[in-house]
């Protein structure tokens, strides 16, 4: 489903976020372009001899300053945490990412979409925008906030649904990245970040990664589901902090769940649980949650699951997540625990 970029009226979106996945253009907010078409195909892999096959496990260096380093650190302070692997900076997807930024402010517009009939077009979507600035690796998708920039906009993104997802790509291992803001007619910010691959086939460090990570503090214990685009709970006006879990078996073959629970440390009552998951996620009768098959996950989804805890969690606690799975056979469970803020 696609949708058009949107007018932004003054003052609106101030920290919505947007998101483009890989291989469909979702439901998203401005995802595709009026008369754009499917995005075109990703070009060959360059040569051998320019593939980066192994993930990058140590912080890469870059030329960005002010917003921009500060936001590109903590993105890829969170991939190595999770263990998906860092990304590095590519002046071709650098030079999309801040096209688009700029298409976005200077027309006023939020989403994905871009008409070739207003000034600073450069492309219907995020592929063919990295297409024209001569980007030659595969185009792995695109990420978009209207939070302030620099560090609170990557915030955004880890706290959020399809986004944390996006940001965290783990075939990922370049990326680009856009800043620009504006304050008449009224303030609207926008981060755009376009991700790609140098090699097909990319896997993260560790068979099994999520998020929030083990033992991180800080953990906002509120999430307002009406902040993303689309909206992963469109009924619930507020749930507990977003929890993804995916791992990357058998080239991230779908999963099986066999248990989950939420639970605050050293507690035995388990926290209700909304599970989203694509169709092809397995999920056994044990499972006490209330399951929802999600159509804005894509089969690039299947090895993930994401739990919305139905209740806001609470301030300066430390919870466990427990989680028993398979994939491709083989064992993928995993327990942890993560704290949340102190919230006054």
């Amino acid at each position: 489903m696609k949708h058009p970029a949107r007018p932004a009226g003054p003052g609106s979106f101030p920290g919505l976020i947007c998101t483009l996945p890989l291989t469909a253009v979702l439901a998203a907010c401005g995802g595709g372009g009026e008369g754009g078409g499917s995005p075109p195909p990703a070009p060959p892999a360059p040569p051998p001899g320019q593939e980066i096959t192994q993930p990058i496990t140590e912080m890469p260096t870059s030329s960005h300053t002010g917003d921009k380093l500060a936001a590109f650190v903590r993105l890829n302070e969170a991939r190595l945490a999770a263990g998906v692997g860092a990304v590095k900076q590519n002046a071709q997807l650098d030079a999309a990412a801040q096209a688009h930024a700029t298409y976005q402010v200077r027309n006023y517009v939020v989403g994905h979409g871009e008409d070739p009939n207003k000034p600073w077009f450069t492309g219907t979507n995020h592929a063919a925008r990295a297409i024209a600035q001569g980007y030659s690796g595969r185009v792995m998708g695109e990420v978009i906030t209207h939070a302030p920039p620099g560090t609170e906009a990557i915030e955004s993104f880890l706290h959020s649904v399809y986004h944390l997802y996006g940001l965290l790509e783990p075939r990922a291992n370049q990326i680009g990245l856009g800043i620009d803001q504006i304050t008449l007619p009224g303030p609207l910010n926008s981060t755009s970040i376009t991700l790609g691959a140098t090699a097909p086939g990319l896997l993260p460090v560790t068979p099994v990664w999520h998020w929030p990570v083990d033992r991180q503090t800080d953990v906002a214990p509120r999430f307002l589901p009406s902040g993303e685009s689309p909206n992963p709970a469109p009924d619930l006006a507020v749930t507990g902090t977003p929890i993804m879990f995916c791992g990357s078996e058998g080239n991230y073959a779908p999963l099986h769940v066999l248990r989950v629970a939420v639970r605050k440390e050293h507690e035995s009552n388990e926290l209700p649980l909304r599970l989203l998951r694509h169709s092809t996620v397995e999920i056994g009768e044990g499972v006490n949650a209330e399951v929802v098959i999600d159509s804005n996950l894509g089969t690039i989804h299947q090895g993930c699951i994401f739990l919305l805890p139905i209740v806001e969690l609470e301030s300066g606690k430390t919870y466990e997540v427990r989680l028993e799975a398979s994939q491709a056979g083989k064992n993928v469970e995993k327990t942890w625990t993560f704290s949340t803020r102190h919230v006054h």
